[in-house]
Order: C-alpha cells, then structure tokens, then sequence
C-alpha cells in the first residue's frame, strides 16, 4: 500500500498514482503525520523537500521533528528537490548558500538515519520514489542511478567546514581530526562526555544548541 499525503502538488500526487496503478499499487491519499510518501508494506516513510521548503524547516527547526518521527519507519528517506550547487534566493537576497546547505546536510546526516536523495525536479523525484520501492523488494541496498548521499562522503568532506562554524579555530580543528578522523566519532565523543580535546566554553554552547 501507498500512502500519499494530500497536502502534496495535485499535478505531482496525480503522476504518483498514475505511476501506482500501472505497477499495480494500491493507494489511498490521507493527511500523513509522518512524511509526504508510505509505502507500508516495506516500511518506507519519504519527505519531499523543494530546498526553499528545507530552508524554512531548517530554520524553525520542524525539520528535526520530522526526521525523528520518520526514525519510527524501518527505511526513512529526505528527497530534496532542486539543482546542485543551487543557492536559494528570496525577494532577490541569497539567503541559504550552497556552504551553508552542506552543513545542514553534515548535521542531519550525524544525529538520524534518515538517508538523503537530492533529484533535480519532480519527474526524478517520481522515478527515485518507485525505484526505492523496487530496490528494497529485489534486497538490493546499491544506490544505482540515485544521487544518494553518503553519510562518510559529506560529512568527512565538510568537517573542516562544520568545525569552524562552531567556533573551533584551525589549530584546533587540526588536532581534532587527527584525534577523531572520523566526524562521526567527534560528534559522538563529545555528546558522551568523552571528548579528549578541550574547547572553549562558547563552542561548547554552539555545538549542543546544534544538537
């Protein structure tokens, strides 16, 4: 069974179905309290994200508890919608930079299992949705043809970056990663108490505000 949320675009929830009834999916459009598309019989919960949609819930902080609902599902997924390295723009300022989408990214992708999709329109994001459902059927885990986010990728990539938005300056951050080369381990460290690298008291704060 498909669960379709009917907050969802008419034109894009009218695809999806189309889409169900060609492979044979039963449906049913309810008001979801948990993600945007459910595929109950795998226990596979999606959030659609346009990036202007990730901006506002990253900045009121519903984001964080959509993906701990979404922790209830087996196979919990964020498909954001949009272009790479595209900046979003509101009443023609820059107001979330492509540097600071990555660390939203780094921090969603340290604190839940939520895996992230990024697609460049709602056409793929149709394909990946059924293509999810596919994979988990076949017990095929390999993200073939999806732009599937790697938690190892980017986060490792962006952990300078994620270290000096917190406050932690270069000589710092050095001894860290040579500490913890993995920021998962940093980040896991420091929430247990057994960081084994002393940081100031307002990077302290910063960094368990952003937890």
């Amino acid at each position: 069974m498909l669960l379709i949320d009917k907050r969802e675009p008419e034109k894009l929830t009218n695809v999806i179905k189309k889409v169900a009834t060609t492979k044979s999916i039963n449906f049913e459009m309810q008001n979801l309290d948990c993600g945007d598309f459910v595929f109950t019989d795998e226990s596979i919960c999606i959030e659609r994200k346009t990036l202007i949609d990730l901006y506002g819930s990253y900045r009121d902080g519903r984001i964080k508890s959509q993906l701990k609902r979404m922790e209830g599902f087996e196979r919990p997924f964020l498909i954001i919608v949009g272009r790479d390295e595209q900046d979003v723009w509101i009443n023609g300022k820059i107001v979330w930079p492509v540097s600071t989408q990555d660390h939203a990214i780094v921090s969603i992708l340290s604190k839940y299992k939520t895996k992230i999709i990024k697609v460049k329109n709602d056409n793929k994001l149709i394909d990946t949705i059924f293509e999810i459902r596919e994979r988990v059927i076949e017990g095929n885990n390999k993200p073939v043809g999806i732009n599937w986010i790697k938690k190892s990728d980017v986060v490792d990539q962006n952990y300078v970056y994620y270290l000096s938005t917190h406050g932690i300056g270069e000589k710092t951050a050095i001894e860290i990663m040579k500490k913890y080369p993995k920021f998962y381990d940093f980040l896991t460290a420091f929430m247990e108490g057994t960081l084994e690298v002393k940081l100031r008291k307002n990077t302290i704060k910063m960094l368990e505000t952003a937890i």
